[in-house]
């Protein structure tokens, strides 16, 4: 059901998707989703082939993203090892790998909390579509149910800014 953003929406179905029976016939196993409505007044649909080949990288990569993690400075700060009497390229070496190290883990949480974080905001968001589907909610409900997509966009913006980079990193640009 799509709606038009406003705080008493004026609601109507309309998101359909269409296909041939060659492309049915190419991807038969295939499956539609109604995704969460975010940032717009029509709910996303999802066609899944199930022709997915998923690609993973092993290769490490700072993400700039983390900078703006409240206390992330003060971590690298406590993280990083003191310099002793070694060389300048032993010791580098070494806190280039304990870092490396580290940050993996720090990216690995990170990315985790902000799965959990995007899970309840959508979570939150399908109960205030859910509600909407059975009452007319107040304009303060409606603006509960937009400051969580508000969030989730941010939330987009960051994953859209990393795909793009790990994309154009596969691609070799």
């Amino acid at each position: 059901m799509s709606s038009n953003n406003q705080s008493l929406p004026i609601k109507v179905v309309l998101d359909r998707i269409l296909v041939t029976s060659n492309w049915e016939a190419l991807f038969p196993l295939s499956i539609v989703q109604v995704l969460t409505r975010i940032g717009s007044d029509h709910n996303p649909l999802l066609v899944d082939s199930r022709d997915n080949v998923n690609w993973h990288s092993r290769i490490f990569r700072f993400e700039p993203s983390w900078l703006t993690h409240d206390g992330f400075h003060d971590w690298v700060v406590n993280k990083w090892l003191h310099r002793t009497d070694s060389y300048i390229l032993d010791y580098w070496h070494k806190v280039s790998g304990c870092l490396r190290k580290v940050l993996k883990g720090w990216g690995a949480n990170v990315g985790s909390e902000q799965r959990k974080h995007k899970q309840n905001l959508l979570l939150n968001i399908n109960f205030w579509d859910e509600e909407a589907e059975k009452r007319d909610l107040s304009s303060q409900e409606w603006a509960m149910r937009y400051s969580y997509e508000e969030l989730l966009l941010e939330i987009y913006k960051e994953e859209e800014i990393f795909f793009g980079r790990d994309e154009e990193v596969k691609n070799g640009s």
